[in-house]
């Protein structure tokens, strides 16, 4: 008996690197840990937490699927309790301003060819410009859909890569608004654009010219699509 992953979660296991020492930051129940030693991805896999809860929770996934002793639970704020040498590190259904946070603070714990497979929930544009400044490259975004929501995932390795621009560390790679699902994910980055413009703006904040320009290149994104539809 194998775990079944929802769309998200599959999207996240499909974009780690098999063969390669796997920590999961903020394993909440386990099931992803779980599916990528049972399916043979990596048989060398910790499952960490600041919570104890959600290990205790982990331990009793991994004791379903005959995992107890398999996989280590260790508990731990981000990457810190870990030692150094972590090679493919996934963090996923955090905000994009606290994975940041976890990678910066942990940096030094990660292998000189670490990958990093991360599924931000929110403030993707503070992921990005934290990458490139670590000196990750982006290899690969993906955007999936799972009960109705959008999700980013992205996978990132060590590499030379300059600070991105407001737009593209706003949107990524993606930009073709003729695909439905970047078309949706532009729409729902201008939304947020937009409400942060209007919320600078009411406190005379001179940042709202950054979000009022942000929205302006989103229109035009979009907009492209109906010239050619």
């Amino acid at each position: 008996m194998q775990p079944g992953l929802n769309p998200r979660l599959q999207t996240v296991a499909d974009l780690v690197v098999s063969g390669r020492r796997v920590v999961d930051v903020g394993t909440d129940h386990g099931i992803l840990a779980a599916w990528l030693y049972l399916r043979g991805v990596s048989d060398q896999i910790t499952a960490c937490d600041i919570n104890e809860k959600p290990l205790v929770n982990a331990a009793k996934t991994f004791a379903q699927y005959g995992l107890t002793g398999k996989i280590a639970l260790v508990r731990s704020d981000g990457l810190a309790a870990l030692p150094a040498g972590q090679q493919e590190v996934v963090i996923a259904g955090m905000g994009g301003e606290l994975i940041a946070r976890i990678l910066t603070a942990g940096v030094d714990r990660l292998s000189p060819d670490a990958g990093l497979v991360l599924q931000p929930m929110t403030h993707h544009e503070d992921l990005r410009v934290c990458l490139a400044g670590l000196g990750f490259v982006i290899r690969a975004e993906t955007l999936v859909e799972d009960e109705g929501r959008l999700y980013l995932v992205l996978r990132a390795e060590p590499g030379y890569a300059a600070a991105p621009d407001d737009l593209t560390a706003f949107v990524g790679r993606f930009t073709d608004a003729a695909d439905p699902l970047t078309r949706r994910y532009l729409t729902g980055r201008r939304a947020y654009a937009a409400a942060r413009a209007d919320g600078l703006r009411a406190e005379n904040d001179p940042a709202a010219a950054r979000f009022e320009a942000l929205v302006r290149a989103l229109d035009a994104l979009l907009a492209k699509k109906e010239e050619t539809s």
